[in-house]
């Protein structure tokens, strides 16, 4: 008799239980989920990828990278030195952007191995040779461009020389001491006047900072062993840096930022 008594008092006074807060009943829950997608496109991140290893073998594989693009680079100034260019810079730059297409294609559609890095390595030469003649005809028309190189090898000099304390953001802020200091010897000995030393010091640290940024950012989407691949990466992202804010754009339209 009681217990119906408490029965019926408990469904007269409908009460909800010992946390009225969450719904007894659920289909009276209304939880909507909602997907907030970034302002930016995401960088690409591959499986087993080199961030993902211990801190000394991620230093061995970014030095490698950066030996071999050191490497690269002394090829196109000495190719630069020799090399008489027998076309305009307008066809140069033409051919630059086709080969820079044909190294993305590579990455795209191989996806990083073996087959990766030897197509990657063979694109590397006609690209080199491009940017050698680019490099030369600048040179030809009397632009300090021994100052964007002068910046890079600060750049290089401190991954050689910082031991295992090596950084990203020491390595640029380093440089740009250097850099500094370059544009004011460059200044005060006269071997460039002071706007064409400024213009250049400022194209060879945007160039470091390009650097210093894909490097870092070749540890989310490459492997071990795709060390050749990754130095091509290094020049083929020079096409993406210029077409990111195409990405920008149309991933804002596509998430309708704009």
């Amino acid at each position: 008799m009681w217990l119906s008594l408490v029965e019926r008092l408990v469904r007269d006074e409908e009460v909800a239980g010992s946390n009225p807060v969450i719904p007894t009943n659920p289909s009276s829950a209304r939880i909507q989920l909602v997907q907030i997608q970034p302002y930016f496109p995401e960088p690409v991140v591959v499986s087993r990828n080199v961030a993902s290893e211990r801190y000394l073998v991620t230093l061995g594989f970014i030095r490698r990278v950066m030996v071999g693009h050191f490497a690269s680079v002394a090829c196109v100034v000495a190719i630069a030195i020799s090399l008489v260019p027998t076309f305009d810079l307008t066809a140069y730059a033409i051919v630059l952007f086709a080969c820079l297409m044909a190294l993305t294609f590579a990455r795209r559609f191989l996806r990083g191995g073996s087959a990766d890095n030897v197509v990657s390595f063979l694109l590397m030469v006609p690209t080199v040779w491009t940017v050698a003649s680019i490099v030369r005809i600048a040179f030809d028309a009397g632009h300090p461009v021994w100052i964007v190189a002068a910046c890079y090898l600060s750049a290089s000099l401190y991954g050689a020389f910082c031991g295992r304390d090596f950084s990203f953001v020491g390595q640029f802020v380093i440089t740009s001491f250097a850099t500094a200091a370059i544009v004011a010897a460059a200044g005060l000995t006269g071997i460039a006047t002071w706007p064409e030393a400024v213009i250049w010091g400022c194209v060879g640290l945007g160039y470091v900072l390009f650097y210093v940024y894909d490097l870092a950012a070749l540890l989310s989407r490459r492997r071990l062993g795709e060390e050749p691949a990754a130095v091509a990466d290094l020049y083929r992202d020079l096409l993406n840096f210029i077409t990111y804010s195409v990405r920008i754009v149309l991933h804002w339209r596509r998430f309708r930022f704009i």
